[in-house]
């Protein structure tokens, strides 16, 4: 029928216009001085193309959210609806809708959600109306009133550690920051989607693995040094269902080393490969290091203490010793090396 042809023809029209003016909004269509803000205007801009997304963006807005919305006309009750483009924590959810029936019975409903750190929250509110009608309103009475709001959260244990967090679905993992990480919090998941954080209430609580499959868990610390070494910031796991693992995020082998590597006579060794490890430990962690042509060096991952540098020189290799302080975290500078008599090492401008 007509009737039905006008509200598919307007739900299309509406949806459309507000798709496109919230793509604007973000900056996803370019927009010249002439906009007005006319519905012609937004309707026109649809035709435009849709701009570049992703880390190339240069605005930082983003659909955060959905929500559906009726609208009343001559013709009907019409609905429209935008999609959520956002997941993990701070991710949430609105809905409304009214409905008129034939026998003057209105049903006004509502709903929203919140993704938080430690628990899902949800509020939802339905009234019934009556006395409501397209040409008038009058005496217009509530017939039916009912409001819910859901909180709803998990305490989990594993490994010795115990953890707050959202319902766990599946699987789940306790994050622990290292000691060396005190005040930075670590993030699980990507910085635009957190999965979960750790905070004051303890440890971050990913509530929703894969059971019995293969799940990579990454993290970040944003707050953590300059330099300072996470490791791979991934762990692989094969989560049980109703059960999981306890991880940490990060290490004592905390620090990063910079400097300048020379030989006796005070000239750089450039372009050469050596190793770096715990001097009192001849099997413990080693890590490569490479010299640039002014022989700069940089070690990721050694730990406070005294260390050695061993570089394949000729005619015999080169000894150089480190020592780092207790508490250094992130970069350490430790100026112009040289080897001596005997493998020990000497220092200049050392910071």
């Amino acid at each position: 029928d007509v009737n039905g042809l006008m509200r598919l023809m307007m739900k299309s029209a509406l949806e459309r216009m507000l798709n496109t003016e919230m793509d604007v909004h973000l900056g996803r269509r370019p927009v010249s001085n002439q906009v007005d803000g006319s519905a012609a205007t937004v309707a026109a801009l649809a035709e435009l193309p849709v701009a570049e997304t992703g880390p190339s963006r240069k605005t930082p807005n983003r659909r955060n959210g959905r929500s559906k919305k009726t609208v009343r006309s001559q013709t009907g009750d019409v609905s429209g609806s935008r999609s959520s483009e956002t997941q993990g924590i701070g991710a949430w959810t609105a809905s409304a809708d009214a409905t008129m029936q034939a026998n003057n019975q209105d049903a006004v409903n509502g709903s929203a959600s919140y993704v938080a750190n430690r628990a899902d929250i949800s509020v939802s509110h339905s009234a019934g109306l009556a006395g409501i009608g397209y040409d008038n309103v009058s005496n217009v009475t509530s017939t039916e009133e009912r409001t819910s709001v859901s909180v709803a959260s998990s305490l989990v244990y594993a490994d010795g550690a115990w953890g707050v967090g959202r319902p766990v679905t599946n699987g789940f993992a306790l994050v622990t920051p290292h000691k060396s990480l005190e005040g930075s919090p670590v993030v699980v998941g990507s910085a635009d989607s957190p999965t979960a954080t750790s905070d004051m209430f303890g440890p971050a609580v990913v509530p929703s693995l894969s059971p019995y499959r293969p799940a990579r868990v990454t993290y970040d610390a944003p707050g953590a040094p300059t330099g300072y070494d996470l490791g791979s910031a991934a762990y692989d796991i094969n989560a049980p269902y109703k059960a999981g693992y306890t991880l940490q995020a990060g290490s004592a082998y905390t620090v990063t080393a910079m400097g300048t590597l020379q030989d006796a006579a005070g000239e750089p060794i450039p372009l050469l490969a050596g190793t770096a490890r715990e001097a009192n430990n001849a099997n413990g962690r080693k890590v490569e290091l490479f010299t640039n042509r002014a022989g700069r060096f940089g070690a990721q991952g050694l730990a406070p203490g005294r260390c050695v540098i061993e570089m394949p020189t000729e005619p015999e290799p080169a000894r150089y010793f480190i020592d780092i302080p207790e508490g250094v975290k992130g970069l350490h500078n430790t100026g112009v090396l040289k080897p001596a008599a005997g493998g020990q090492h000497m220092a200049e401008a050392k910071q």
